[in-house]
């Protein structure tokens, strides 16, 4: 048991790391500018969305009914949540490309009209990353019950990664949108690299055999802890509208603080 908590630990203060390293890098690359204001409001809401699962969302209400099933139970049921967050997320990731320009003028009400033309192009790339996200989430469940934590605990190192190399490498002609498109790779690693393990543990996404209620009793109890994950998420929000009307570069104070 120690030697599991010492590895989660390590394995979350690497992902840590590399988060910090990914925003030192950007301002590197970008400086306090328009560009990284941009792309900083852009990844907002994914990265809300990732935070969110990360800090137990989606366990806190998943994990116990999956440990109230049985061995076949539990194939079914997650096979067939599968589907349904798979659904969900490319909803989600829909309305996030649709409305992509309101998003950022809501967050960023203080950007100019080129700014938010450069958030808005590098959203409507991010938007794809919220899929990645919650199919990760999901397939976390059966990894906490049998105790790996370690395997669970590597989704934030697995996401910055990408970005992190690509910005190294391309430093001052790193581009938002390949940027963006680093972090989406990042969302696809992070559940694809779960799926090895997730096959030894009976995962069968082809083979739906649930109760027709299991996306419903997951919702219910969703409900209560989604209302305070979005109260908790609304200070971040003011945070990032008011940084936006004090001018280029005020964005890097509240992300290295």
């Amino acid at each position: 048991m120690l030697g599991s908590t010492v590895w989660l630990t390590l394995a979350t203060l690497i992902g840590l790391v590399a988060g910090f390293a990914r925003e030192w890098l950007l301002i590197h690359a970008w400086g306090a500018s328009l560009r990284s204001d941009a792309f900083l409001v852009a990844l907002f809401l994914p990265e809300a969305v990732r935070m969110a699962l990360a800090t137990g969302l989606f366990s806190s209400a998943a994990l116990p009914l999956y440990q109230a099933r049985d061995a076949l139970a539990r194939s079914a049921w997650l096979s067939a949540l599968s589907w349904r967050v798979m659904g969900v997320g490319l909803l989600l990731a829909c309305l996030l490309y649709v409305a992509a320009p309101l998003w950022v003028w809501v967050i960023g009400p203080g950007l100019s009209e080129e700014g938010r033309a450069l958030a808005g192009q590098s959203l409507q790339l991010l938007a794809w990353c919220v899929p990645g996200f919650l199919l990760h989430a999901l397939l976390c469940i059966p990894l906490q019950a049998h105790a790996r934590f370690i395997l669970a605990g590597l989704g934030s190192l697995l996401f910055n990664l990408p970005p992190v190399i690509y910005l190294a490498v391309a430093s001052a002609d790193a581009s938002p949108s390949g940027l963006a498109l680093s972090c989406l790779l990042g969302s696809l690693l992070m559940p694809l690299v779960l799926i090895p393990a997730m096959r030894g543990m009976g995962w069968r996404p082809w083979q739906v055999k649930a109760d027709r209620d299991c996306g419903g009793e997951l919702l219910k109890r969703l409900g209560p802890l989604l209302v305070s994950t979005l109260a908790s998420q609304g200070l971040a929000l003011l945070e990032r509208m008011i940084a936006s009307l004090l001018g280029e570069g005020a964005y890097f104070a509240p992300e290295l603080g």
